[in-house]
Order: structure tokens, then sequence, then C-alpha cells
């Protein structure tokens, strides 16, 4: 046999065992999405802007803060904490409004490319897409607010956990 009909019979035996064992997940009910993460294909599509910044602000910290405070009992160094936090929400939440507003440049452009060529159906679809790319830039600048106040659940979660920990070895101590 040539080197070509065992690199041809390689490959046969290889697709194969593929589809034999494409078709054993498939008769055991696998749906065809839970087999893609397994062949190295993308197991969804990218997340919004907006979505970023609200899995950023809806993290439980809770146990990152009961850590910190084992590292460092000190209410400077949780204060110190919810500035990184604070600082890191600010830098996520500019970077998704940065991106929304270059998506609205772009809307705009070509709204002017279809208003020159009449395409009214398509700048009604355009404008739609923009406004709603401005509702989001407006919910994540009152998203930023909160950042501000610290009235985003990441820094209750965060200084629930911190305080959780300190009384827990205040006990410890006074037990002792």
């Amino acid at each position: 046999m040539s080197t070509p009909s065992i690199v041809f019979v390689i490959c046969f035996l290889i697709a194969i065992a593929v589809a034999f064992m494409v078709l054993k997940m498939i008769s055991t009910k696998k749906q065809l999405p839970e087999l893609l993460p397994q062949m190295g294909a993308p197991s969804s599509k990218p997340k919004l802007p907006i979505e970023k910044v609200r899995d950023f602000l809806s993290q439980d910290l809770e146990n990152k803060g009961f850590n910190d405070a084992l590292v460092v009992n000190d209410s400077e160094y949780c204060k110190q904490k919810t500035r990184e936090l604070k600082e890191l929400g600010k830098q996520i939440c500019n970077a998704a409004i940065s991106e929304y507003r270059h998506k609205i440049i772009d809307i705009e452009a070509q709204i002017r490319i279809s208003t020159r060529d009449g395409y009214s159906d398509l700048i009604d679809r355009l404008n739609a897409q923009k406004d709603k790319y401005q509702n989001n830039i407006d919910n994540i600048t009152e998203m930023k607010a909160d950042l501000e106040n610290e009235d985003s659940s990441i820094f209750i979660s965060y200084k629930k956990g911190f305080d959780k920990q300190r009384r827990a070895i205040a006990e410890g101590l006074v037990e002792n």
C-alpha cells in the first residue's frame, strides 16, 4: 500500500469513528448544542455590553469579602477593596458606554447613506436600533451612578462577607 492510500484509510477510519460517536450521543438523547463545546465550537454568542455590566454588578462577593477579612481584618482594607471594586465597575461601565457610542456612530453613518439612497424602511429599523443603544447607555449611566453611591448588590454582598468574618474572628477571640 502506498503512503497516500494509508493516509486515506486513516482519515476514513477517523471519520467513521466520529460519525459513530455522534450517532451514539444522539441516540442517548443529547442535543447538538451540547455536543458543540465538546467539538471545539463556541458554546454561546458573545454577551452584549449591558449584560457584561449587569453580570459584574450582580456578582455575589460575600465569600470574597469573607476571605479578604481573614487575610486582613481591618475596616480600611474593606474600604480599599470597595474602592477597587468601584473603579473596576466604572471601567466596565465606561467600556460598555463607549462600545454603544461607537455602534451609534456606525448607525448614524448608515442612516445618512440610506437617506441619500432612499431606503426609508431601513432607516426606521436603524433609528429603532439607535434608540435601543441610547436606552442602554442611559441604563448603564444609572448603574454607574449606583456604583458611586455603593448601592449595588456587589458592595452589599462584599461588605456582608467581610463583616461576617470580622464578627467570627471577634467571637473566636472572646471565647478563647
